[in-house]
């Protein structure tokens, strides 16, 4: 007995449940919503993982519904993937994983500059062949000073060295797939690097093409 696989979990609401924290909540309802399989054995109800802060994937709960609301923490970062299973207790393959939700901590708004660098997940994320970077510099003039946002393949190499406003603010670059030299990237997973005099920040991106 086998099942379709599930499409990619939805995040709803993303909006709202940001408001949410920058209001200083420290438990944020998270809306979570995918589709059932198309095809393969009937599902009698659903199990939901998710990862907080690249952690492992682990078990939250179990719903007949194809839409649940989860708490989370304000302050870490939830992926999210959902399974299927049948009457008899079989379980099917487990979906592709949700686009990452950042639950930010205090009373910080993003039209405010950040206390400390920042870097935001990429969107959209899987990608082709363009996408939005965020970050983040805060005030503190030496914090911000020969900031950099580079692009590194699987394999360590750097690939290109965005544009740095340095202006302390919130930010957005596109990065549109390609090396320093122009050069198209192959589809696969790369990471963009943050990195400043007082920390470095990075975050995974797919590009599919």
């Amino acid at each position: 007995m086998t099942f379709g696989r599930l499409a990619r979990p939805i995040l709803t609401a993303v909006a709202a449940l940001l408001l949410a924290s920058w209001a200083g909540a420290q438990t944020v309802d998270v809306t979570l919503s995918w589709a059932a399989p198309a095809d393969g054995a009937p599902v009698d109800h659903y199990v939901v993982y998710w990862s907080i802060d690249g952690a492992d994937f682990r078990k939250v709960v179990e719903s007949e519904q194809t839409a649940i609301v989860i708490p989370c923490e304000a302050g870490s970062t939830y992926l999210f993937r959902v399974s299927g299973v049948s009457e008899y207790g079989l379980e099917g393959v487990v979906s592709e994983t949700s686009d990452p939700v950042e639950i930010l901590e205090g009373q910080q708004s993003e039209g405010a500059p950040p206390s400390a660098p920042a870097l935001r997940p990429n969107y959209p994320n899987p990608f082709n062949p363009e996408t939005t970077i965020r970050y983040g510099i805060p005030v503190t003039a030496s914090a911000a000073a020969g900031a950099r946002l580079e692009i590194y393949d699987m394999r360590g190499v750097c690939v290109r060295r965005l544009p740095v406003n340095a202006t302390p603010g919130w930010h957005e670059v596109v990065w549109n797939g390609r090396d320093d030299l122009g050069q198209e990237q192959a589809s696969g997973q790369y990471f963009v690097r943050l990195l400043t005099s007082s920390e470095t920040s990075v975050w995974k991106m797919t590009m599919v093409k």
